[in-house]
């Protein structure tokens, strides 16, 4: 389960910021095929599966990484 906690309302279909552009860097394993979008190196304590072939990585209670698999035509 992801919980969100702030002062932030939340409206569907509404995007959020979660960080300024350019801050999380994009890396691709063409071996897997997994596309790891995070603002360090650290390791995930914990991943969740929140749709086929995307995860959420967590660290500390916040998000930490986006993890995507496309795919590749």
């Amino acid at each position: 389960m992801v919980r969100l906690s702030g002062d932030v309302s939340l409206n569907r279909g509404v995007s959020l910021k979660i960080a300024e552009v350019g801050r999380w860097k994009t890396t691709f394993d063409s071996t897997s095929g997994w596309v790891r979008v995070s603002e360090d190196n650290l390791d995930d304590e914990r991943q969740i599966l929140v749709a086929s072939d995307t995860v959420l990585g967590i660290r500390d209670n916040s998000l930490n990484t986006i993890w995507l698999r496309p795919l590749l035509i």
